[in-house]
């Protein structure tokens, strides 16, 4: 769908996309992450066309209109309302369409808040307000789109039906780009996990790849005795012991065995929270 090649931004001196590589498959889902400006803005602005003058290429074998865009900090006329907002957005796409309000009512209805429509945007919710722009990215059927931080600044009830509302349009079969600080967000919804860091691509693969099931990870309920650690080391299958804080990181040598393993684990009478197993997205950055 989308193929990225040696694409490079300078600003100034400031290079802050180095010769990024990026093959986005169709009805595939990806996840963006890295560090405050490590260069995912730069590079969804590339890639909609905002930012223009850049080193490499970027093709598509899609329609420019048949790509949504719903920015991080996107300024809606507050003295307007819902529908005013994307029947100006829908003109951009669709000059003369007499299924113009038919497509906005849908899109809001898609995302949730066909039901506020004619209310003046200054008296709606953050979590509103990201609905719309949902809305907006949405209301021409398009096959790409792209979401900056959907759930940035929302509680968590909003967090999950704005999740919710995202997997939908995963399985319709819309190809998703989705950069965020909310980890959890890319963990539950994408397929692929792709890791910028000072303009460079360190790590793109699929999650389920990149979370293995070779470590288990048990909050502790309390400090680790040295005891515990000792009847730990004595579990066959362990390769590795690590505490980070209050978590504990074990390494086991055949994922095979990571059932037996855990029930091993539990037999010692370990105090603890909780047991996961893989790694987490936010394991990344450590």
């Amino acid at each position: 769908m989308i193929k990225i090649t040696n694409l490079s931004k300078k600003y100034e001196n400031n290079l802050v996309l180095n010769n990024v590589n990026l093959n986005i498959k169709k009805g595939k889902t990806y996840g963006l992450v890295g560090e405050n400006g490590a260069g995912k803005t730069t590079l969804i602005n590339c890639i909609t066309k905002v930012i223009k003058d850049y080193g490499g290429s970027i093709q598509c074998n899609f329609k420019e209109n048949l790509l949504g865009f719903m920015p991080q900090d996107a300024l809606l006329e507050e003295e307007t309302t819902p529908e005013k907002l994307l029947i100006f957005f829908y003109s951009l796409y669709n000059k003369n369409d007499k299924n113009l309000l038919k497509n906005i009512y849908n899109a809001l209805k898609v995302a949730g808040c066909y039901e506020i429509k004619d209310k003046k945007i200054k008296t709606l919710s953050h979590g509103m307000k990201r609905r719309i722009m949902i809305a907006q990215s949405i209301l021409h059927d398009p096959e790409f789109i792209i979401l900056d931080e959907p759930t940035s600044g929302l509680d968590p009830k909003v967090i999950i039906e704005i999740r919710n509302l995202i997997k939908e349009l995963k399985n319709k079969g819309k190809t998703l780009f989705i950069s965020s600080h909310n980890t959890k967000d890319i963990e539950e919804i994408c397929d692929y996990l792709i890791f910028i860091d000072n303009g460079i691509i360190k790590k793109e693969e699929e999650i389920q790849d990149y979370r293995g099931n070779n470590l288990i990870k048990i909050t502790l309920n309390g400090k680790l005795k040295e005891s515990d650690i000792s009847l730990l080391n004595k579990i066959k299958n362990i390769e590795k012991i690590k505490e980070d804080n209050n978590e504990l990181l074990i390494f086991i040598k055949d994922k095979n065995l990571l059932n037996q393993t855990i029930s091993n684990i539990i037999k010692n009478d370990i105090e603890f929270i909780n047991i996961r197993t893989g790694k987490e997205i936010d394991d990344i950055f450590k």
